[in-house]
């Protein structure tokens, strides 16, 4: 929720508690914005001022932040208040706060021209020592500028549908392609490794640790299976759930001693977000005594990253397990923010000169949890980039999940597994022939480049038969219409098709006439008509 009012100088107050609000600080260009979603305080980057830009260079140095661009979560699961001051706490008394509160400590932002005041119901900065306030608001902001984990808003685009068609088989490539173990041949001809920077491999290890802890449990007996104990648990909401069931089939199908559930994050907070109160699922077999899902794996599945019930899930499985990731369109998303507190919040946020907060940020390194297909924000209402990216980085999931367990006998053993390595090499032959055929499809290199409008591709093809299928569709309408306008006319006429010709020919009909047996015949003719022309 927002609040200012006319009596208040040049303030602003945010309160978030089970709804999120984030703040954008814009030194340069000396504004401040906030919403909802994250995203939606990234549209000022792509905005450009007249004038010289306000402030010094940027790139002088990395850990010089002043003229950065950087955003403030507010704690949505705690509650907390925000208080922005940038009227120079020049009140009648010289405080922007009221005597009761005076005791929170102002935070300094946008170059000291802005005074942030924060207050959360579990913990109070104004506690803290006055020294550590700075660097404690440093440590929750996030750097939106000169970051490479942050996706950029995309430009605008005359027609948003057909430009994500357009962007399938590119961000597939890039999917595929970070997926893989770059090397780089130098001079003297030897090869030696190159791996740049990959979230989703980072992540890939630390999921396959997570999957060999358990696996090893199985394989010393001290974790025994049970019939409501869930080994890899998934979960999303409507389109992300339908790709989430279908990734559990074809995990499950492959090795069918684990226990592999897909359940819709809403069903989840039914069952166990509320303490004294659960919802059955009515209809499901799912209940709180057929799920045990302590140390489980979960992989929350998300292209937004700020759904409420997933949301909240990630929220509601930490107090049972510590192996939760998430697939996402980007790093920067709630449910992600959510998931890198985990490792701040075991290892503590205390600067006491003993390392800690290098522990930390080792943590938050080897401990990714955030997959990632690159799409980014998407305004386009129909789902099409993000279910193909999304599946395209499942697949690669289900092939590493695939190799790891694949990779000892015993592994093998205790999951019960019917994939083999010639299974995998299909598949990831498959995979690659994907793009190429999502090239033919949609008409656009995977460099996102169209193909030129005369060239014949799959998307030619699918597009005649769509104009075929159209015609099928329309059928009933046109014939209605026909219907429509065939039987007003002869009716208000008086002249049904053929009984009109033959009266426009001159020939005399009636009962009496000679030619009785033919106005009979025409007549028939005609009811023919009015009959089968809806069909």
């Amino acid at each position: 929720s927002v609040s200012s009012s006319l009596d208040a100088h040049r303030q602003l107050c945010l309160a978030s508690r089970g709804q999120t609000i984030s703040v954008a600080f814009y030194p340069q260009k000396r504004i401040v914005l906030f919403g909802s979603e994250q995203a939606a305080v990234k549209a000022g980057m792509n905005v450009e001022f007249p004038g010289d830009a306000i402030g010094g260079d940027m790139d002088k140095s990395h850990l010089d932040v002043d003229n950065d661009v950087l955003r403030l979560d507010l704690n949505d699961l705690g509650g907390e208040i925000c208080l922005l001051d940038w009227g120079g706490r020049s009140g009648s008394d010289g405080h922007a706060l009221s005597h009761p509160n005076r005791h929170i400590q102002p935070q300094s932002t946008m170059n000291d021209h802005v005074d942030v005041y924060l207050l959360q119901e579990s913990q109070s900065f104004g506690s803290k020592n006055e020294s550590n306030q700075d660097t404690l608001l440093y440590h929750r902001m996030t750097k939106l500028t000169r970051n490479p984990l942050i996706t950029p808003l995309k430009e605008d685009a005359e027609d948003t549908i057909l430009q994500d068609i357009r962007d399938i088989p590119k961000l597939c490539k890039d999917i595929q392609d970070d997926w893989k173990v770059h090397t780089r041949r130098e001079r003297s001809g030897s090869e030696s490794a190159a791996l740049p920077f990959s979230l989703n491999r980072l992540t890939a290890w630390n999921l396959g640790r997570c999957l060999k802890q358990r696996l090893n449990a199985y394989v010393d007996n001290t974790l025994t299976p049970s019939p409501n104990r869930v080994d890899i648990l998934l979960t999303g909401c409507e389109v992300s759930l339908w790709l989430a069931e279908q990734f559990a089939s074809d995990l499950q199908k492959s090795f069918p001693k684990l226990r592999i559930v897909a359940i819709s994050s809403n069903k989840l907070l039914g069952l166990f977000g509320q303490e004294d109160i659960n919802v059955p699922t009515v209809g499901f077999t799912t209940s709180s005594r057929t799920l045990n899902y302590d140390d489980a794996i979960v992989l929350i599945v998300s292209h937004s990253g700020g759904t409420f019930s997933p949301l909240g899930c990630s929220s509601l499985f930490q107090s049972t397990t510590r192996n939760i990731f998430v697939v996402t369109s980007e790093w920067d998303t709630q449910i992600g923010k959510q998931l890198r507190m985990l490792d701040q919040q075991e290892e503590g946020m205390q600067n006491d000169g003993s390392g800690g907060n290098s522990r930390i940020h080792m943590g938050l390194l080897f401990n990714s949890r955030i997959f990632t297909t690159g799409v980014g924000v998407r305004p386009a209402e129909p789902c099409s980039v993000s279910v193909a990216a999304t599946h395209q980085l499942l697949t690669n999931i289900f092939e590493f999940v695939s190799v790891v367990i694949l990779s000892e006998s015993k592994y093998c053993d205790c999951t019960g597994a019917i994939i083999t390595q010639r299974d995998l090499e299909i598949l990831e032959r498959c995979n690659k022939d994907n793009v190429y055929a999502l090239e033919d499809i949609t008409g656009t290199g995977h460099d996102g480049t169209p193909y030129p409008e005369n060239y014949s591709t799959k998307e030619n093809e699918l597009r005649n038969a769509g104009d075929i299928w159209a015609e099928h569709v329309l059928e009933n309408a046109k014939a209605y219409c026909m219907s429509f306008l065939y039987i007003f006319g002869t009716v208000i006429s008086g002249y049904p098709l053929f009984s009109g010709i033959a009266s426009g020919a001159g020939l005399k009909l009636g009962i009496n006439s000679a030619s009785s047996g033919i106005m009979y015949f025409l007549k028939v003719l005609d009811a023919m008509i009015y009959f089968f022309l809806p069909q």
